[in-house]
């Protein structure tokens, strides 16, 4: 009887194991995750810069970003891009977001690609227009998501 009871105790042992391993595996996938980090706006005279918020629900998984404040700035430029963001919440492949830009003083529905490399390309138009080279120009406060992992 003692036998049994020592071979059971150490089934119970192996499986509370294996449960700690799948536990410790599984726990950082599912965690919750958020941060900030500091974009700079290019394709103007200065380079204004801002910081935006992140989180994250499952790593690889859906990103949401926050901008709280405008970042905008004079154009010299038709380029404008948002450079800064975290390696880790790069996409896999481009991801096209709807927001409101302002171009020419202007603010605008229009879209913004978030490329494999980190950059976020800014335009004037929802069809991808380069944004003008004069007057103002930037995004506005906002919220978007993407995926990473696609």
């Amino acid at each position: 009887m003692a036998f049994r009871i020592a071979q059971v105790q150490t089934k119970d042992r192996e499986v509370n194991q294996v449960q700690q391993n799948i536990k410790q595996a599984i726990e950082p996938i599912f965690a919750e995750q958020s941060g900030s980090f500091v974009v700079t706006l290019t394709g103007c005279t200065t380079r204004p810069t801002s910081t935006l918020f992140w989180e994250q629900g499952v790593k690889g998984g859906g990103v949401t970003v926050s901008v709280p404040l405008p970042i905008e700035g004079v154009s010299n430029s038709t380029l404008a891009t948002l450079l800064g963001l975290p390696k880790a919440l790069w996409p896999r492949q481009v991801q096209y977001v709807q927001v409101p830009t302002i171009d020419n003083g202007v603010t605008a529905m229009a879209t913004a690609g978030i490329e494999i490399n980190g950059t976020i390309s800014l335009y004037r138009t929802l069809t991808g227009s380069a944004m003008t080279a004069a007057g103002v120009k930037g995004l506005f406060a906002c919220t978007f998501s993407y995926i990473v992992g696609i």
